[in-house]
Formats: structure tokens, C-alpha cells, sequence
């Protein structure tokens, strides 16, 4: 007469195992993959936050002088063109290269990003400003 290990208690022990560790290795990419996500999250907030700080610097530093400089207050298409390239480098130096590598790592082409925040910052600032103006 057999044993109940050698009928069903060794079998049953093996797969058990064999399931947990499959269950063990499921939970480890599970972390693995809420890390990166967290990591995609944070990079993301930095982009936002170096976005509205490269605006207000750029529009302190630059915009305002040559708005106040100029007959109309009013910058040209080329002084535009200049301050968009400060603003776009003064953004790549705050992230850094590592996390500029993420970026592109994440997102494939970094500009349209770095662009469309950027673009998105100068929309709110003048909003904030328009408001000023008419109170």
C-alpha cells in the first residue's frame, strides 16, 4: 500500500511550489512595473514644474525687458524664435542629461514634449496676466 506522500502529498507539495513561485515572480514584475510607472509619473512632474519655472524665468529675464524696450510692446517673430531656443536650453539644463535620456527613453522624440509644455506654460502665464490687466 502506498503512502499518502508518494500518491498525493509529493505531487500536491510540488505543485503548490511551483505555483508560488510562479505567484512570487508575477508579484516582483508587478513592483517592478508600479516602480517604472512611478518613476514615468515623477519624471512627468518634473517636466511640468521645470516647464512653469523656465516660463517665469524666461518672461522676468527676457520678455518683459524687450516688451518694455520696444515702441509697441510687442516682441517680433525673430525675438520670439530667440527666446523659445533660451527657454527650450534653460529647460535641458534644469532636467539634466539623465533625466532628458528618460525622456527619450519614455517618449521617443523629447521636443514636441518639451514644445507643447512649454507652449502650455506661456498660455496659462499670459492668462494669469490678462486677468491682472483687467482688474
Amino acid at each position: 500500500m502506498e503512502t499518502f506522500w508518494g500518491t498525493v502529498g509529493y505531487p500536491l507539495v510540488v505543485i503548490t511550489l511551483v505555483g508560488l513561485s510562479g505567484l512570487g515572480a508575477s508579484l516582483m514584475l508587478a513592483a517592478r512595473g508600479k516602480t517604472k510607472n512611478l518613476q514615468l509619473l515623477q519624471l512627468l512632474e518634473l517636466v511640468e514644474h521645470f516647464g512653469q519655472l523656465v516660463v517665469l524665468e524666461i518672461d522676468q529675464t527676457l520678455v518683459q525687458p524687450i516688451k518694455h524696450a520696444s515702441d509697441d510692446g510687442k516682441l517680433t517673430p525673430q525675438e520670439i524664435d530667440e527666446i523659445k531656443g533660451k527657454a527650450i536650453a534653460r529647460f535641458k539644463e534644469l532636467m539634466g542629461t539623465t533625466r532628458m535620456d528618460a525622456l527619450q527613453k519614455h517618449f521617443g522624440s523629447t521636443m514636441q514634449l518639451i514644445n507643447t509644455q512649454i507652449e502650455a506654460e506661456v498660455a496659462k502665464l499670459r492668462a494669469i496676466q490678462s486677468g491682472r490687466r483687467t482688474s
